[in-house]
């Protein structure tokens, strides 16, 4: 046991009291026997602290102030004494053999950091079957730009999540998302385990589900990113490609939304971050086309009322 690594598990907690308790009997219950349990309680207002506390000796915890997931992760991140750390919200599961499973992937096929997939509740959820695209050894960047990851997806390295400086704290969407992004920038090696791992609980009303917010959001993050690739001389052809398509989709998604003059912003900065916008990546066939030919403004207002007529969906 002693020579395997030892895994920190970091649990945020806020007024989860009816998940909470399943999520660390599920850390409990990994299969991998060189664990610990960190939950960070972030100012609950409900009985998810006695909830917490209920679990002894068993886990590490700490409360304090509400200042946000970002921050209580980050928090967990200070407390780990674990050289690989995963994250898990307080309405998530991990299947048992998760650790076991995603530690051996990562110390035989020698990753800096491994994903796997992950089911989702309600099963029949269209925005997510399978919580994860199939990876195929592509740049982690360009996959991570062109693709969300679940935090629960990832086993990290904490060196590498402290090089970073951890979550960005400052984000109320998106968080991350942006933390991969910047992990993907110190060219990290990744690998995926294509088995079903951990669940997901969708709930409504979590930031996460409130889509118009999360993609009026990613116009700082394409700003950001843009400015971080330029600097650290990372901006090729094919990250400037996806990076555009990461800010068109957001666009695409608002105008859909009916906020068609707020995503035009949206399409401007898409293609002064690469020519093409990202389109080849964001559209279908034939909107594609019609986006390749009059771009993705005047793409989304077309199809915008073809959708009105009913002529497509």
């Amino acid at each position: 046991m002693a020579s395997l690594p030892l895994v920190s598990i970091i649990i945020p907690c806020y007024n989860g009291e009816r998940f909470v308790a399943e999520a660390i009997e599920s850390a409990l219950a990994q299969t991998y026997p060189h664990k610990e349990v960190i939950v960070i309680d972030d100012g609950s207002t409900d009985n998810s602290l006695e909830v917490i506390k209920s679990f002894g000796d068993k886990i590490r915890w700490e409360t304090g102030p509400n200042r946000g997931g970002c921050a209580a992760r980050n928090r967990g991140i200070e407390l780990a004494r674990g050289e690989l750390i995963q994250f898990l919200d307080a309405d998530e599961t991990l299947h048992p053999q998760k650790l076991e499973r995603q530690v051996t992937f990562m110390l035989e096929g020698c990753y800096d950091w491994t994903i796997c997939w992950g089911g989702v509740i309600p099963p029949d959820d269209p925005c997510a079957p399978v919580y994860c695209r199939p990876y195929n050894g592509e740049d982690p960047l360009v996959f991570n730009l062109l693709g969300g990851l679940q935090t629960s997806a990832s086993l990290h390295r904490r060196e590498n999540l402290v090089k970073i400086g951890g979550f960005d704290v400052t984000l109320r969407c998106s968080q991350e998302r942006d933390l991969h992004i910047r992990l993907s920038m110190l060219g990290l090696r990744m690998g995926q385990i294509r088995e079903r791992l951990f669940t997901v609980v969708r709930r409504p009303g979590s930031v996460s589900s409130d889509s118009v917010r999360v993609f009026r959001g990613h116009y700082d993050l394409g700003l950001k990113y843009w400015q971080m690739l330029k600097e650290k001389g990372l901006a090729t052809e094919p990250r400037l490609r996806a990076l555009a398509a990461f800010v068109t989709r957001a666009g695409r998604m608002l105008a859909r939304n009916g906020n068609l003059k707020e995503s035009w912003r949206f399409f401007d900065l898409a293609t002064r971050i690469h020519k093409s916008g990202g389109v080849d990546l964001v559209y279908g066939k034939q909107a594609h086309i019609v986006a390749s030919l009059l771009g993705a403004h005047t793409a989304e207002w077309v199809l915008g009322t073809l959708r009105r007529l009913q002529i497509i969906r």
